[in-house]
């Protein structure tokens, strides 16, 4: 059966951990709106109705610590399956800290990986001062690589502002098989800006990639910053053509 959470409802199949969502909606002032367990499954249901986790309010530290936001976190890795294009949102906390060193503001961070095969996913991170990082969406950890994979639907990642922004970023690989990704790093303020950060490779198999990194003459604003860029499909498109194969054969 099904339980109600904020204006919608919800299950949970422990066989396939799997958490199947129908228009809820959860705002809180907590600095985390929803933790998800090691390997857990999201299924959207509906597209017609929205689902958001949202960290709401300014949180105000003034105890030299760093402190972080999160309005989905994941200890392992998050797949995003979707009936009749479902949508999820999630929606990390502004700071404002008074001797900080450092911290952090995202939407949806899973340290073991993001893997989306459908529907329309919003991800976006808060505003945080002094030496402070804000990403859209986030995964894997320096000491273990991860990747954020698209299968399918549309992944809408924004940072806000903060030292370092980026509108999707992952230690390990970004990886496009179908439909589209968006990453928006527009912090005028920040030191590096990023619209997709990837410390890996951006691979693109099919599918639409759009990013922009804006900042005003700091030390790095780019759309994309990876390590290398694999286009699999328009190597072989541009192969096919020079070898006179009619397009509707490929």
């Amino acid at each position: 059966g099904s339980d109600r959470l904020g204006n919608g409802t919800y299950s949970w199949e422990d066989t396939t951990n799997t958490l199947s969502l129908n228009g809820v909606t959860w705002t809180t002032t907590a600095e985390t709106a929803f933790h998800l367990g090691q390997n857990d499954v999201i299924l959207l249901l509906d597209g017609d109705n929205v689902n958001t986790f949202k960290v709401s309010g300014d949180h105000m530290y003034n105890d030299g610590k760093s402190h972080r936001s999160y309005g989905i976190y994941c200890k392992g890795k998050i797949t995003i399956n979707a009936t009749n294009w479902g949508q999820l949102e999630a929606f990390a906390g502004n700071y404002t800290i008074t001797g900080a060193t450092s911290g952090q503001t995202k939407g949806i961070y899973a340290e073991g990986g993001y893997i989306q095969n459908g529907g329309d996913v919003t991800a976006n991170g808060g505003n945080i001062p002094n030496s402070g990082s804000s990403m859209g969406i986030d995964a894997g950890v320096y000491e273990a690589k991860a990747n954020i994979t698209v299968n399918g639907g549309d992944l809408n990642a924004t940072a806000g502002s903060g030292a370092t922004v980026a509108g999707i970023s992952a230690f390990g690989n970004v990886i496009v098989n179908a439909g589209r990704i968006t990453g928006y790093a527009l912090d005028t303020g920040a030191t590096f800006a990023y619209g997709i950060f990837a410390v890996d490779k951006l691979i693109l198999n099919s599918g639409t990639v759009i990013a922009q990194g804006t900042s005003t003459g700091k030390m790095k604003t780019v759309g994309i910053n990876v390590s290398a860029l694999e286009l699999p499909s328009v190597y072989k498109y541009l192969k096919n053509i020079e070898s006179g194969i009619p397009e509707e054969d490929y």
